[in-house]
């Protein structure tokens, strides 16, 4: 699920609802469902610290420019919102909200709400946030409550983005265990530089969802980001690996850089250093590629690959399935 637009309008406040707009156009334009299923618009909530999040016209929009090529969702607080407000016909087009839980406990109201967006034709998604600050008994009591008001998914966050693999699997163990006929998904954060270790842990262990954004984009030490998962879950899935898929991306970087007015490439530095770490290429040749390529980035791009290939790297083996 791509979460770049919830991050981004109500937490880092990079981009506000015309930006969004234009963002998600770009998605459409650009990508399929095959690539991501899901698109996250943002917070329906009535209000938020006094201000309200939930915008019709903003919702409005997106429909019309999505129009059914993604799956959208949106995300509340059990507590900051008046589903009386909503606009029924609206609300129910989106395909899952998600109802987000800091507490050490799942307010009554959540049951309401779930049982609300059934009544819509809307799935619902009970989410316990902030994990790993948490005793594995709360986070199992909580997932009792959020079981009782059989939503149709239950997301656990590792919101302080603190957690190991090794305490990933204690978590996703303890979501497959008790699981009934719900979904289950994992919201990585990257403050310790573990969301993609984390991500390929849950993609092995079945996880129906997981979450990222463009450049990692969101609060606190970000996201699991787009450009490095989308070419791993790739290589997982052993699907093909083309310049074109690595352009798209490279493309999608900096249309997004430009959008929210960030002036630096280290994001795209970042991505394209990435590419050596696929291929398990030593750093000289990867040296030379970039002295080859003259500050080209697709040409970068492409010689990699004519290396990868050249060496048998796009083939699968060893490396890759050592992490099955």
């Amino acid at each position: 699920m791509d979460v770049t637009l919830r991050e981004n309008i109500e937490y880092d406040g990079l981009l506000n609802y015309d930006q969004g707009l234009e963002y998600l156009k770009y998605v459409v334009d650009h990508f399929t469902n095959e690539d991501f299923q899901y698109i996250e618009l943002g917070y329906v909530d009535t209000t938020w610290y006094s201000h309200p999040q939930y915008d019709t016209h903003y919702l409005e929009e997106a429909f019309r420019i999505v129009d059914g090529k993604f799956k959208l969702s949106a995300i509340i607080h059990p507590d900051r919102v008046n589903m009386k407000e909503w606009d029924k016909d609206l609300i129910s087009q989106l395909s899952v909200v998600r109802i987000v839980n800091q507490d050490d406990a799942i307010p009554e109201c959540a049951h309401d709400e779930v049982a609300y967006l059934h009544e819509l034709g809307v799935k619902a998604s009970v989410n316990i946030a902030y994990v790993m600050r948490k005793p594995l008994s709360t986070v199992s009591a909580m997932y009792d409550t959020a079981l009782s008001f059989d939503p149709d998914i239950v997301y656990c966050a590792d919101s302080s983005g603190s957690a190991m693999p090794n305490q990933i699997l204690d978590i996703v163990n303890l979501l497959k265990s008790k699981r009934r006929n719900n979904k289950i998904g994992m919201h990585l954060h990257d403050h310790t530089s573990f969301a993609m270790a984390n991500a390929v842990l849950v993609y092995h262990e079945k996880v129906d969802y997981t979450d990222f954004s463009v450049t990692g984009d969101g609060k606190g030490g970000g996201n699991l980001k787009t450009e490095l998962f989308l070419p791993r879950k790739k290589i997982l899935d052993e699907a093909p690996l083309t310049e074109d898929m690595f352009y798209t991306i490279l493309d999608y970087i900096q249309f997004y850089e430009k959008l929210i007015g960030r002036e630096t490439d280290v994001n795209i530095k970042n991505y394209l250093n990435s590419l050596g770490g696929i291929f398990r290429f030593k750093s000289a040749l990867m040296e030379k590629i970039e002295k080859e390529s003259k500050g080209d980035h697709k040409e970068f791009i492409r010689r990699v690959l004519e290396n990868a290939r050249a060496d048998g790297k796009m083939t699968y083996s060893n490396g890759e399935r050592a992490l099955r």
